[in-house]
């Protein structure tokens, strides 16, 4: 019998008293108490003491959207996240493409946004001049590339910059090779596909970094992102079979997957605490930057709507078949005019008695009025926002819809009215950085930015509402709040210990928090 106390810092249960405690024991991965450590330790006087000297304990982030394909892939030749300096860099990859055949891209990820304003194609020209280089920031948003990659990719002086992308140039106007946001895609298109064996490790790595986050537990949005998902999920089911898989996952699947699945009887939920199937994934709208998400009201900058994949009928009997073969469903909008037709369709499968009552969620759910927000609490839909994103898309936003801006990312009228509300990361569009997320939310801004920049400040939240957003909010969006999410009797003991105590520490501080261990029913995966 495994039986053990954690003890000797404040532990956040985030229970519905927002409980802190002294002791927790953990009995076979399950908690079994929760209180004061003279309690426990006349209850459990035979279990191993875990006593923690610095920080705080609190439930395991969780992560509801991330395309972990598509993340793992931007770390799948070398990480970078611990290079200090150009010349660190430039011998990595000198030692790298030294056995790497020629043509091959080198991917990396990481870099801190110093080196990126260091180097230039020219420098990585001087180490890799036959293979293709392309090396992301840490956040995604940046990249710099080789000019081997240019030529592959048509880039040249005459190149213009895509919508929302920049090809960084120097006061002579030559292309320096840094590249952002959209300018990156023009890159990404010509990368080439990696085997199996490769793809596998560069999976474990992702895995692996997401649980360096923090994140216990995420939803995978990978289907079709990387070719067929058949095999994606094949080789996240050989990590879990190898008895390698520390984190929670639970799979998205499309509609055709989930045709299948269907005929053979497998519905959501199907499958361990480690590997379970979740809902189904159904896009209805593009996205804001592109002025593809579908708004009430025509672009200032143009006389159109939007892009709407399906009508309010078209969607109410797709997503009534999910239901009725017990699949529930993701459904992401992120105009206010998709938001609207989604929130109608819950709206009207809960009104029908022969629908199983399931998970309804919607994502993103960018752009809302006051209409919809009401419509979130009373049909018990949980929206799954992304705040990360808030920095990146606040011009934007304001350039394409003035005064009508303040309709995004509503996060403080959403709880107000008593809405559940999940915080997602939608990597590798922002790195996967709960502690990031929570501090958007709370200050509307990014780390380095001035108040002068907070995006509607009288949509911020506090911090207790923020942290259950990436851990029993999320725990929800994702169908397991009975098993994760929170410290609470019944429920699996996946625990962080953080160097900082979240709730009482400076927002400044934020950035520097760190996750000094990571428990999974109760064992320390983080040293494993």
């Amino acid at each position: 019998m495994d039986i053990k106390i954690f003890t000797g810092v404040p532990i956040y249960t985030l229970d519905s008293e927002n409980s802190i405690v002294e002791a927790v024991v953990v009995l076979n991965g399950k908690i079994v108490f929760t209180g004061s450590f003279d309690e426990a330790k006349a209850k459990y006087s035979y279990s191993e003491e875990i006593k923690l000297n610095e920080g705080i304990l609190m439930p395991g982030f969780i992560e509801p959207h991330i395309d972990l394909a598509k993340f793992s892939n931007m770390y799948r030749d070398l990480d970078l996240s611990d290079v200090k300096s150009k010349e660190e860099l430039i011998e990595l990859i000198n030692s790298y493409v030294k056995n790497k055949k020629e043509s091959k891209w080198v991917l990396g990820g990481g870099l801190n946004y110093k080196l990126i304003e260091e180097i230039t194609r020219k420098d990585l020209d001087k180490v890799s001049s036959f293979n293709p280089v392309l090396l992301y920031s840490w956040d995604f948003h940046t990249a710099v590339v080789n000019t081997r990659a240019l030529e592959i990719s048509g880039i040249d002086y005459n190149y213009q910059n895509p919508m929302e992308g920049t090809i960084k140039r120097d006061g002579n106007g030559e292309i320096t090779g840094v590249l952002k946001d959209r300018a990156i895609d023009i890159i990404t298109k010509f990368v080439d596909s990696i085997d199996s064996r490769k793809n596998m490790k560069s999976l474990e790595s992702g895995i692996e970094k997401l649980l360096s986050m923090g994140i216990t537990t995420f939803c995978d949005f990978s289907s079709n992102s990387s070719g067929v998902q058949g095999a994606h999920i094949k080789q996240l089911m050989l990590i879990y079979r190898k008895n390698e898989l520390k984190n929670r996952i639970i799979f998205m699947i499309d509609d055709k997957e989930a045709e299948f699945l269907n005929r053979v009887g497998i519905t959501s939920n199907f499958g361990s605490e480690n590997f379970l199937l979740g809902g189904v994934k159904l896009i209805v709208d593009g996205t804001l930057s592109a002025m593809t998400a579908y708004m009430r009201k025509p672009y200032i900058k143009s006389k159109s709507n939007g892009v709407l994949l399906y009508n309010e009928n078209e969607m109410y009997r797709l997503v009534r078949e999910f239901y009725k073969s017990y699949f529930w469903t993701s459904i992401q909008a992120i105009g206010d005019g998709a938001n609207n037709l989604a929130l109608k369709v819950y709206e009207r499968l809960s009104k029908e008695r022969a629908i199983p009552n399931l998970l309804k969620r919607i994502d993103y759910a960018e752009s809302l009025s006051d209409e919809d927000i009401d419509s979130f609490a009373k049909n018990d839909v949980i929206p799954v926002l992304t705040p990360a994103h808030i920095p990146y898309i606040r011009k934007k936003a304001i350039d394409l819809l003035l005064a009508n801006a303040r309709s995004l990312f509503r996060i403080g009228s959403l709880i107000k009215a008593g809405v559940k509300v999940a915080f997602a990361s939608d990597a590798p569009v922002v790195y996967p950085d709960p502690f990031h997320a929570i501090y958007c939310a709370v200050e509307r801004k990014d780390y380095y930015d001035g108040p002068e920049f907070r995006f509607y400040p009288r949509e911020h939240i506090d911090i207790v509402d923020s942290v259950k957003a990436v851990t029993i909010n999320a725990a929800y969006a994702c169908g397991i709040d009975d098993k994760v999410g929170s410290i609470e009797k019944g429920k699996r003991a996946d625990m962080i210990q953080l160097s900082k105590d979240i709730f009482s520490c400076e927002m400044d501080d934020f950035k520097y928090i760190k996750v000094l261990r990571a428990f999974i029913d109760g064992t320390d995966v983080s040293e494993q």
